[in-house]
């Protein structure tokens, strides 16, 4: 009787533009009996279950690595993964789990001095925030660094 493979979970999947890269992680809980080798993601449209992407990737790593440009941007998704061991077995297929694709947004701050140097131990950054799908922004964090590149202070989360 060949080893039962546990089903993997995916970890959360926020939204990413869909022009870039992305890594899918999951996490295998319980022991399997043997070595994963491989990991395969399906993804199909959210709107009409059409499959996208079905690919078979040979690796170690709890992640695939879905290429550049594989999915639409203002598209809502869901994914499922399932692994394989050395002796080709299969795993079940995880819940699935929905995501959307957004273009990634600008943000341009609107009051930075033409020097880019703020002199005052105070200061109140103003900027803009623009996502073409309309995404609204939740919360963001400002860092400010030095011309080293060193970390000089940090926000607390602000929510919008």
């Amino acid at each position: 009787m060949a080893n039962e493979l546990t089903r993997p979970t995916l970890l959360a999947v926020n939204a990413f533009d869909a022009t870039q890269e992305y890594k899918f992680g999951f996490a295998m809980y319980g022991a399997t009996g043997s070595q994963i080798v491989a990991n395969k993601i399906a993804i199909k449209t959210q709107d009409n279950n059409t499959t996208v992407y079905d690919k078979k990737q040979e690796t170690f790593k709890f992640e695939h690595i879905l290429p550049a440009g594989t999915l639409k941007n203002n598209t809502y998704y869901n994914v499922v993964v399932s692994v394989f061991d050395s002796e080709g077995n299969e795993s079940p297929t995880s819940i699935p789990i929905q995501f959307w694709c957004y273009t990634t947004p600008v943000i341009y701050f609107t009051n930075i001095p033409v020097t880019n140097i703020i002199g005052n131990a105070s200061y109140t950054f103003e900027f803009t925030y623009n996502q073409i799908e309309g995404e609204e922004l939740n919360s963001y964090v400002i860092n400010l660094y030095d011309n080293s590149m060193v970390l000089l202070s940090t926000s607390s989360s602000i929510y919008v």
